[in-house]
């Protein structure tokens, strides 16, 4: 699948490098390239860009930062994902407009696994800072792990009958329970935004357990996820947003990201 995204690394445009900060978001969420970090790089979709930019992992290492995209936040503890709802999407088929880091490897490459052989997990603190005004503007998805063609499973909030919810997908369906619902919260300002939880998405051997606040005792455990024939599984966390210009102009999804690791059988402790 085409993705209208250009790399950003040591070749860029001096315009595109962002600003370097004594806080970096690679100091904040260990993100480079050497053993141990976390490697990812950052899909950031710019107000009024018909292209999204994507930073490699060097380059965050760097000291990269974008603001409002993709920089410092909460006093330097976490790191801000903005994603205005006039942004450019990662391809025709993307719910909306996204700010966030995509999963690589240790040698540098995007990162494909095979999630039924061996242990993988994505984990991290989020707090959700912006949603947008309509009800499909609530949605906004904070972590997924994706197939290589669309997310099995999704960490991410969803207007539903008269509220905002905090809820997880598999295979693009509801699982029970809610993570967080308050009768009323049209706008989630009563549960929802400002609230900081934790988060781990694992899987073992093709067995899925996701976690919510508790990281001993799993929130869901399941076995619905299916073989794609290959190691064509990936992560993905920040803020991605499931609407657009075309229902929340003006808009935009957001949240504060700390405390990120990520791990697969064979890597450092």
């Amino acid at each position: 699948m085409m993705r209208a995204t250009r790399p950003l690394g040591a070749q860029s445009r001096p315009a595109d490098l962002g600003s370097v900060i004594v806080a970096s978001p690679a100091s904040i969420l260990n993100i480079g390239t050497g053993s141990g970090m976390n490697h990812f790089s950052v899909q950031i979709c710019r107000s009024g860009d018909t292209t999204m930019l994507s930073v490699l992992p060097g380059a965050i290492q760097s000291g990269y930062s974008l603001d409002p995209y993709f920089t410092e936040a909460a006093g330097s503890t976490a790191v801000r994902f903005w994603a205005p709802a006039d942004g450019p999407l990662s391809s025709a088929s993307a719910g909306g407009p996204r700010t966030e880091l995509r999963e690589y490897d240790q040698s540098g490459n995007e990162m494909g696994f095979n999630p039924f052989v061996g242990t993988h997990y994505l984990r991290g603190q989020t707090k959700i800072t912006g949603l947008g005004t309509s009800q499909a503007g609530k949605g906004l998805v904070v972590a997924q792990l994706h197939n290589g063609s669309v997310d099995r499973v999704s960490i991410r909030t969803q207007f539903q009958t008269s509220n905002v919810r905090l809820r997880c997908r598999v295979n693009g369906s509801f699982v029970a329970p809610e993570w967080i619902s308050v009768a009323g919260d049209t706008d989630g300002a009563l549960g929802i935004l400002g609230t900081e939880f934790d988060w781990m998405i694992k899987v073992v051997n093709g067995q899925l357990t996701v976690f919510f606040n508790d990281m001993v005792t799993p929130i869901i455990t399941s076995s619905a996820l299916t073989p794609t024939g290959g190691s064509t599984w990936y992560f993905k966390t920040g803020a991605y947003d499931q609407f657009d210009e075309t229902t929340d102009p003006g808009q935009h999804g957001s949240v504060e990201l700390r405390n990120l690791k990520h791990w697969h059988t064979g890597w450092p402790p």
